[in-house]
């Protein structure tokens, strides 16, 4: 940034990081706690709207009681002069959008282990009755491990209604049917947005777009029509993963999954062979043991029959007396259960953009009411 802008003489601005209609994203440093965090500022319409920004406050404070690792944590919230904000958890990495504009598309083992973690948090949210509203690679920021957080709780409702998001609360390529046709939504409205980023992930594009991008077109596909089944463009895809995807896609959210969770965890089940159950461990080893059984018995029987051998006249010879079989001693191992859902999978291989790719021009206000 051309001019160090402190705000409330703690938080040092030291580049924009990202920009959407929710406001600018800055990496600053706290020097109170001699910190990096990611500073929002809002939209300038919160300072002239006082009840809008008491709403924003109320919803701000609400999530911030939240604790999940991967939810992005907020820290404080403040206004200097015009210039209202709040700080959160600085995340060491790139958002999910960059990621997939960079590196293209994910495998089902990779797409599972990110959001999984954000399926955590969406279940999590939605137990303490929150939901996001506007899931989207944008909101999901990945960090240098490979650990996925989701940003921005909050936000979407506390503007809605506005004529910010035009009676339109979300983002039209990630809506759910029910939030397209303004009903009251419950967590299944997050995990049909979910389903969309997976959707994303694994082909490289989102079920419903239009030429136009016009918002109205693809909010109408949405509400009418069913999406393709992601293995028409990308073949290689599992079919039970795809049947998942297009389950989590469901216009009647009754027809969706229980949680976020379960969605991901039917698409994982196609990425690793399932372990066979104990069950049917322990009939196999006994067939192996009666076959066993069976032939040693004929074995026996065999010797019996033939056990003198003629050797001229009348005089037999005793014929060499069969070895008795040692017991056989078999060990039937527990059956191992299939892997618990994400605790080792493949991680993605992370590679941040610099935040110099990030800065589109932007404005911020002093406190003397200055823009720069």
């Amino acid at each position: 940034m051309a001019d160090t802008i402190t705000l409330n003489n703690r938080y040092v601005l030291d580049a924009e990081i990202g920009r959407g209609g929710m406001g600018v994203v800055y990496r600053a440093h706290d020097l109170q706690l001699n910190r990096w965090v990611a500073i929002k500022v809002l939209p300038p319409e919160l300072a002239h709207n006082p009840q809008l920004l008491a709403r924003f406050h109320s919803e701000i404070l609400h999530t911030s009681q939240m604790q999940h690792p991967n939810i992005v944590a907020i820290y404080d919230m403040g206004a200097d002069g015009a210039t209202n904000y709040f700080v959160m958890q600085f995340i060491d990495g790139c958002d999910l959008k960059s990621y997939l504009a960079q590196h293209g598309t994910f495998t089902v083992a990779e797409t599972c282990s990110l959001l999984a973690q954000i399926a955590s948090a969406l279940d999590y949210a939605h137990e303490h009755g929150i939901v996001h509203r506007d899931i989207k690679p944008e909101n999901i920021l990945i960090n240098r491990q490979g650990v996925s957080s989701l940003s921005d709780f909050g936000i979407a409702r506390s503007l809605e209604g506005t004529r910010m998001t035009m009676g339109m609360v979300g983002t039209p390529e990630y809506m759910s049917p029910e939030q397209a046709k303004g009903e009251e939504i419950d967590g299944r409205s997050d995990q049909y947005s979910l389903a969309i980023v997976a959707y994303e992930m694994l082909t490289g594009a989102t079920p419903f777009h239009t030429a136009s991008g016009q918002s109205w077109a693809i909010v109408s596909r949405h509400i009418t029509e069913e999406p393709a089944n992601p293995r028409t463009l990308i073949p290689s895809i599992a079919s039970n993963c795809s049947e998942a995807v297009i389950r989590g896609l469901a216009k009647n959210r009754a027809h969706r999954y229980a949680t976020c969770a379960q969605l991901v965890s039917e698409m994982y089940k196609t990425a690793v062979a399932p372990a066979p159950n104990r069950t049917s461990l322990l009939v196999l080893a006994l067939l192996s043991v009666l076959c066993l059984i069976g032939a040693i018995a004929l074995f026996a029987a065999g010797n019996h029959n033939s056990g003198y051998t003629a050797t001229g006249g009348t005089e037999k010879t005793p014929a060499k007396t069969a070895t008795t079989a040692p017991p056989v001693s078999v060990t039937v191992a527990s059956a191992t259960p299939p892997p618990a859902i994400f605790i080792d999978p493949p991680k993605p291989e992370i590679v941040p953009m610099a935040l110099d790719e990030y800065r589109p021009s932007g404005k911020v206000n002093r406190k003397d009411g200055a823009e720069i």
